[in-house]
């Protein structure tokens, strides 16, 4: 496996929008670890360390709940579905301009190469798979011809002529289609 592009893995960063929820739900976990320590640390027959976590991962998800259910309350009496400049978060609307292209800009360099260099390959092969199905048209052809007289026309040298024009012409129509879906390609060149 040798072939592997090995890239460098960024821890994960909240997006900018998002990054007050996540802290906030940082301080919330640190919070109830340093309650599930000391607890444990006074008691610590009480509960094992699973059923600790259990229980740390249920208020979690009772504190989310009761964030959508605010959350709920305040759109509830929106007439508007539309969202209206009051309804933006303050968190939203403190996102710089700069740093949005700034993002835009670290997206940009993470995506693909041009499709350049796929349509000159893309070309060059219909170009080959062309010829090789002409030939094979022209050979299942002259095949045929060659065997004129009724006498030295077999079944199998007319099926055997038919089969590879056949595959010539099925060439020549994969040849073409390459060629055609090469040139739609959205890039360079």
């Amino acid at each position: 496996m040798g072939d592997e592009v090995k890239r460098d893995v960024r821890p994960f960063e909240p997006p900018p929008w998002e990054r007050e929820a996540f802290e906030a739900l940082a301080r919330k976990k640190a919070e109830e670890q340093a309650t599930v320590d000391l607890l444990s640390a006074l008691n610590p027959s009480a509960k094992d360390p699973a059923e600790l976590q259990a229980e740390a991962m249920a208020a979690e998800v009772l504190a989310a709940r009761a964030v959508a259910a605010r959350a709920a309350e305040t759109t509830a009496g929106v007439d508007d579905p539309a969202i209206t400049s009051t309804a933006i978060p303050a968190t939203v609307a403190a996102v710089d301009e700069r740093q949005v292209q700034a993002m835009l800009l670290e997206l940009s360099k993470e995506e693909t190469i041009g499709a350049g260099p796929i349509k000159l390959i893309a070309r060059i092969a219909a170009v080959i798979t062309a010829a090789v199905g002409l030939g094979m048209l022209i050979g299942g052809l002259m095949s045929l011809g060659t065997a004129q007289d009724a006498a030295k026309r077999t079944l199998a040298t007319t099926m055997a002529s038919g089969a590879l024009s056949v595959f010539g012409m099925c060439f020549v129509a994969i040849a073409a289609w390459v060629w055609i879906r090469s040139n739609r390609m959205k890039g360079s060149r």
